[in-house]
């Protein structure tokens, strides 16, 4: 039995992993009470090559609470990169194109589009690619009412490491992209 789980062990990062801060940027006003950072730990992590040769990456961490829908918890946050490095590592600058990303807390839900950034990729062609990424965003929340509203800005940087699965990845991403959040969709 000692065999079969050491032999099993290689496997436990098979679905990648990542660590993702968000910083809501306002200089108006600040929340006695809210954080100042929200921290997310992706447990699924993947990227592929799309039709167009760029570099994808996809993210995401579900948790499930004792009570279904009102505790759960979702976070995704997709990255589209223009071109593939030459070699093992490259370095991309972002645009208003480059990051979509969701996060659902119970009832709360916010959307996220990166308006600039960068980001560096390295061990590209191997089972596992690298990065770190940092990047200013628009986040809007879902107000019942109001629809999508409530636009400010955010800080948000990370690091991740990807495996390779494009059909895995694609679901994520496909996530991030719901209504306006479409990539190359005018907002």
């Amino acid at each position: 039995m000692a065999l079969i789980a050491a032999a099993l062990l290689p496997l436990g990062g098979c679905a990648g992993s990542a660590s993702v801060s968000i910083v809501p940027l306002n200089f108006q006003r600040i929340s006695p009470t809210g954080p100042l950072i929200y921290e997310f730990s992706p447990k699924e992590c993947y990227y592929w090559i799309n039709d167009a040769k760029e570099l994808c990456i996809a993210m995401t961490v579900q948790k499930k609470f004792l009570r279904p829908g009102v505790n759960q918890e979702e976070f995704h946050l997709s990255l589209v990169l223009e071109g593939l490095p030459a070699g093992d590592a490259r370095t991309y600058p972002f645009n208003t194109r480059t990051v979509r990303g969701r996060n659902r807390q119970g009832l709360s839900n916010t959307r996220f589009a990166s308006i600039d950034g960068v980001a560096a990729v390295w061990d590209f062609g191997k089972d596992e690619l690298h990065g770190r990424f940092e990047f200013r965003g628009l986040q809007q929340s879902y107000m019942v009412l109001m629809g999508w509203a409530y636009t400010r800005q955010v800080l948000c940087f990370g690091e991740f490491a990807a495996r390779l699965s494009r059909e895995k990845g694609e679901a994520i991403l496909m996530k991030t992209e719901k209504e306006a959040m479409r990539r190359g969709v005018q907002e």
